[in-house]
């Protein structure tokens, strides 16, 4: 008689102290997260929409060239870096995709004009 096995696959240990991955997860996010404080408390309203668009943008793609360039390969386990990566760029698409285009753009000529020291916090 055949064995009955789970459709979850083999059971999983997890070690309770934190492994070094996790924690450069860890302080990627720290690091993801101050750069968002900081566009949020000195750019102008109009460009942080955009601003942050960028910064997701470019942390998506530089964590998938990270990924591919270590040899990390998809589908092995639960979350991956590629997972994240994904989520940063869509999420950064999304940002994009919602900011008001017609006051950024008239903010940027009013910048170029003026002088960009006007218009920081």
């Amino acid at each position: 008689m055949p064995t009955r096995r789970s459709l979850a696959g083999p059971a999983i240990t997890r070690d309770v102290a934190p492994s070094a991955r996790s924690l450069a997860w860890i302080a990627l996010a720290a690091g993801l997260s101050a750069a968002t404080a900081g566009i949020v408390a000195y750019v102008p309203a109009a460009l942080v929409l955009p601003a942050l668009s960028v910064l997701m943008v470019a942390a998506g793609f530089a964590i998938a060239a990270g990924g591919c360039v270590a040899g990390w390969r998809t589908g092995h386990g639960g979350l991956q870096a590629w997972d994240i990566a994904g989520a940063l760029v869509f999420l950064g698409f999304a940002a994009a995709m919602l900011a008001n285009d017609g006051d950024a753009l008239s903010l940027l000529a009013q910048i170029e004009t003026h002088g960009l020291a006007a218009y920081l916090r």
